[in-house]
């Protein structure tokens, strides 16, 4: 898949019976203009199935990362610390990369060395075509906000802020990272290709419900940078409600946006709420 002496981007994919989305996600990466100058890390915790062995099918480098489930972050820096590339893209096991992903990427990141962390676009394909067309509002209008979070950095990112908090795999770690990246002031942006999300299996119940195993990692993500003075915009940004609401609209495009499709915005609105509910029902439980 690539060859080891020149080598651009390197691609880390934590993954855990993963199987079955790797028959997507490779394959979209072997057939990207000039794949050679790709390499993938698996980085796996412990599968039973056949990830492993078809990952190295593809010429991934594999990487096993011990300790009970989740080490989503743990698996992320391991592999991003073996990796080879200039740059570093970091994706789930579920995405696949659209067509012509890497020409776009490294004409970009080419011609805008400056920028050393990148927002990289999700279009989300759900159970349902309603829940896919709300999950894909969601991805439009928290685009570059709080909400969101960098995937993608030139290797010497990792250098200057470290790497993902191990003792986030259960919460939010990718904020936890890409507040890390604005603590720093280093500048990012925004590919202008995505990566197209599978999120089929996943009913607006499962959805909502998934959050709740998300929470005690948000409380101990909030209560790490609670303390920090700079960061308590961006902090409050991700936790407001009215924020998440309303206050993401702060452009003309966003605005005109929302007015153009008020029945997701009211769906989106819904679901907001139902995951809200989810972090009150944690807090209560305590």
């Amino acid at each position: 898949m690539h060859k080891a002496s020149d080598i651009f981007l390197s691609i880390v994919i934590p993954t855990r019976n993963s199987a079955p989305f790797l028959k997507v996600i490779l394959p979209s990466i072997l057939k990207q203009s000039d794949s050679d100058s790709i390499e993938v890390i698996i980085s796996d915790n412990l599968s039973d199935d056949d990830t492993r062995s078809y990952a190295e099918s593809f010429g991934c480098n594999v990487v096993v990362v011990q300790g009970k489930a989740p080490q989503g972050c743990k698996q992320r820096n391991e592999g991003i610390k073996i990796s080879k590339g200039e740059y570093v893209l970091v994706l789930d096991h579920d995405m696949e990369l659209a067509n012509n992903f890497y020409g776009v990427v490294h004409q970009q990141l080419v011609q805008s060395r400056d920028i050393l962390a990148w927002y990289v676009p999700e279009k989300v394909l759900c159970h349902s075509h309603l829940l896919t067309q709300i999950r894909n509002f969601e991805n439009m209008v928290f685009a570059e906000t709080p909400i969101a979070a960098t995937r993608l950095f030139h290797k010497s990112v990792f250098s200057q802020i470290g790497y993902y908090d191990e003792h986030l795999s259960d919460g939010p770690g990718d904020w936890d990272f890409d507040m890390k990246v604005h603590q720093t002031n280093i500048e990012t942006g925004s590919i202008k290709s995505h990566v197209i999300h599978h999120e089929e299996g996943l009913t607006l119940g499962r959805y909502v419900g998934k959050k709740y195993g998300y929470v005690a990692g948000s409380v101990r993500y909030r209560e790490k940078w609670q303390t920090n003075p700079n960061m308590q915009s961006r902090l409050a940004g991700q936790f407001s409600p009215i924020y998440r609401l309303f206050g993401f609209i702060d452009t003309k495009a966003k605005f005109v946006y929302v007015i153009r499709h008020p029945t997701q915005y009211l769906l989106f609105i819904l679901i907001t709420l139902l995951k809200a509910a989810q972090y009150i029902r944690y807090k209560l439980s305590l």
